[in-house]
């Protein structure tokens, strides 16, 4: 965004001059909300400590809550739905939902029908599977710390999923189509770019809390580099992880209120802050020296060492970001030296587990799950964005969209119909994504080795084709790095069968070791453009 213009200019209607402006190529229109209750469909409701967030978020807007509104639930896990429907019905007490309406089934079409938006947070195979993603490559050398984006665990959770996302959007076309599909279901670039060619009369858009959850730790950097280093000290030492995560809440709550802004695009998990400043001032000449600094720097080393080499900084943890570029997780000593921890996903997962057993006894208990007075926002956009379209107040937010085609590209420098991270608004017109130009080419030439890998993976969804995947995972930066073209087939083959419960028919299928075999003889089961690879000629 150009220095000195706010967020809304990308979203004028007029042009200079009073003519009308043509609406973006790929604005995803929706209806105006004409129905008396309001319907929310969550898929994959069991990921309660996510979907706590959610329904708070919901219930916490008043516009939301004073109308009929029904919130209906679907899990596959009788147990964790069961707990979901007695979350929100108990949330629902607590911030004095009077309208409030759950409804709770195994199968997601029972509840489909007249649903306007549709929140998406399925993770088929759970963690048996997610055990799968990590072991296996383990086996191999191949480390990874988060394995749900990009490598060789995020290709496979795409692989597995996408059969459960193709179906849930043939249902939606069925029973609700002028409903909003919000995903949340990583890997985020690999099934938006799939459901976005295999679906495309699905009103679709892809969210994550990366962008905003990272300007929330810029904003608190760049207050500790003016606090000085006893305060993270003290706060880094404390034991009462509690009190630890009351002190940062209590910070961004005073950090709420400085005028702070920000301008940022790229791809999901790889996005770059563009612009940020406060008052109006660029912060970046203060962050050049964070290296002043080595308490913060030591706490977030893989995203500040690439800060200070590509002049941006990037979006995600640095432990994902350590996943999507060749220089860290390939050398134990860089490893270490960068505080990246190995497998930190499945430890993630583990806690969640606690969470939930957590959640469920405090909820036969009795406990009130949440305080309205207390309340305090979560990251998360769709209670924001159902409450612009419901009242047609206009919100901001970063999406992940088609970058469309050629000069109606989002970011120009990025390739045609790739998915893209970038500034949208919305209101009851719908959601308008924002022309952002040309990335840094830095920048863009970090993210096309990341599309790469996308795009292929993709082709291999659509195309249910086993040596795309392979390909997908011969181009993904991290695993490239660190095995051989012989490992990799292996590998690939290996998670094929470990995952085979859960893939397409068309994956299911052996896939021959060597590379004399062509793909060409795989035509794709969906009408979809493929390009096939010439068979190597005998020797």
């Amino acid at each position: 965004m150009p220095p000195g213009r706010s967020a809304l200019h990308f979203f004028h209607l007029k042009k200079e001059g009073g003519a009308p402006a043509p609406p973006p190529p790929n604005k995803i229109e929706l209806p105006q909300h004409k129905r008396n209750t309001v319907k929310i469909l969550f898929l994959g409701a069991g990921s309660v400590v996510f979907t706590r967030n959610l329904f708070s978020d919901l219930l916490a807007v008043e516009s939301i809550r004073r109308q009929p509104l029904e919130l209906a639930l679907n899990d596959i896990d009788p147990e964790r739905l069961e707990t979901a429907r007695q979350l929100a019905k108990n949330l629902g007490q607590c911030f004095g939902a009077e309208k409030l309406t759950v409804t709770a089934s195994t199968d997601r079409r029972r509840l489909m029908e007249g649903a306007d938006f549709v929140i998406c947070t399925v993770n088929v195979g759970g963690f048996d599977a997610t055990r799968k993603d990590f072991a296996i490559p383990e086996k191999f050398g191949l480390n990874q710390t988060i394995g749900d984006t990009l490598g060789a665990g995020g290709i496979f959770r795409a692989a597995r999923t996408a059969p459960v996302l193709l179906a849930i959007c043939r249902d939606i076309r069925r029973y609700c189509p002028k409903a909003l599909l919000m995903n949340y279901v990583n890997p985020m670039g690999i099934n938006c770019l799939f459901l976005q060619r295999a679906a495309p009369g699905v009103k679709l858009i892809g969210l994550c809390h990366g962008v905003q959850a990272s300007f929330t730790w810029l904003k608190c950097v760049l207050k500790l580099m003016d606090a000085g280093r006893g305060w993270l000290t003290r706060h880094l030492r404390l034991r009462d992880r509690k009190k630890q995560a009351a002190e940062w809440l209590e910070m961004i709550k005073r950090l709420a209120s400085l005028n702070y802004d920000f301008h940022c695009a790229g791809i999901n998990h790889m996005a770059f802050f563009l612009r940020l400043q406060k008052d109006g001032k660029d912060q970046y000449p203060k962050l050049w020296h964070i290296k002043d600094h080595p308490e913060l720097f030591a706490h977030d080393r893989v995203r500040f060492e690439l800060m200070l080499r590509l002049g941006y900084y990037m979006t995600e943890s640095p432990h994902h970001t350590a996943e999507y570029v060749p220089f860290f997780l390939q050398h134990p000593g860089e490893i270490k030296r960068m505080g990246i921890q190995t497998g930190r996903y499945l430890k993630t997962c583990r806690e969640q587990q606690r969470e939930f057993r957590l959640i469920q006894k405090e909820l036969r208990s009795g406990i009130p799950m949440a305080r309205a007075d207390d309340y305090h926002p979560s990251h998360e956009y769709p209670a924001k964005i159902i409450q612009a379209m419901l009242s047609n107040q206009t919100f901001l937010f970063n999406g992940n969209v088609s970058n469309g085609r050629d000069h109606h590209r989002l970011i120009s420098n990025l390739p045609n119909d790739c998915c893209v991270e970038t500034p949208c608004a919305v209101d009851r017109r719908g959601i308008r994504p924002a022309r952002v130009g040309n990335l840094p080419a830095q920048c863009a030439a970090i993210i096309q080795t990341n599309l790469n890998a996308q795009e292929l993976a993709a082709r291999a969804l659509l195309e249910e084709n086993p040596f795309r995947l392979r390909q997908a995972m011969m181009l993904d930066p991290h695993t490239a790095s660190t095995l051989t073209l012989g490992q990799i087939d292996q590998l690939c083959g290996a998670l094929l069968r470990a995952h085979r419960p859960w893939l397409a028919p068309g994956l299911r299928k052996k896939l021959p070791d060597g590379t004399r075999q062509s793909i060409a003889g795989h035509p794709p089961t969906l009408n979809h453009e493929s390009i096939p690879i010439p068979q190597r000629p005998s020797a």
